[in-house]
């Protein structure tokens, strides 16, 4: 009895050791699974800094070609502002200036009207006078 008591007794610890052996080595399994997942999780944080600096470096790039584009908007309607009271000026001063003409041009043709009226009459009368004359004579 003793010596089968003393089989059971090497037998267990032997199974006792092998199952010891089986969890380190499941442990190590742990450990190295463990391990890649934080090496993949440092990856990762890696890979999501420079994702974000670089959407922060796009987005001022964005920013400053959208603050381009407002600044260049409102020195277009500042410069459509001024061209439009320039023309507005011009406009109005050509518009005088034809009025002007027109009112000279319709003057000397009312004084040239006038002026041949006056010829007629002293033409008139003269006829009137030389008709008179030879009628008398």
């Amino acid at each position: 009895m003793c010596h089968a008591a003393r089989e059971q007794i090497e037998h267990g610890e032997l199974s006792g050791f092998q199952h010891i052996s089986h969890t380190n080595n499941h442990i190590d399994q742990l450990l190295n699974t463990h391990r890649a997942m934080t090496d993949n999780a440092e990856h990762l944080s890696a890979a999501l800094a420079r994702s974000a600096t670089e959407a922060a470096s796009y987005l001022q790039q964005q920013k400053a070609f959208a603050d381009a584009i407002k600044d260049f908007q409102a020195q277009l309607v500042t410069d459509l502002e001024q061209e439009r009271r320039g023309a507005r000026i011009i406009f109005s001063t050509f518009a005088q200036e034809v009025q002007a003409e027109y009112h000279n041009i319709f003057d000397k043709i009312f004084g040239y009207a006038n002026e041949m009226a006056h010829r007629v009459n002293d033409i008139n009368r003269v006829s009137l006078m030389t008709s008179s004359l030879s009628i008398l004579c």
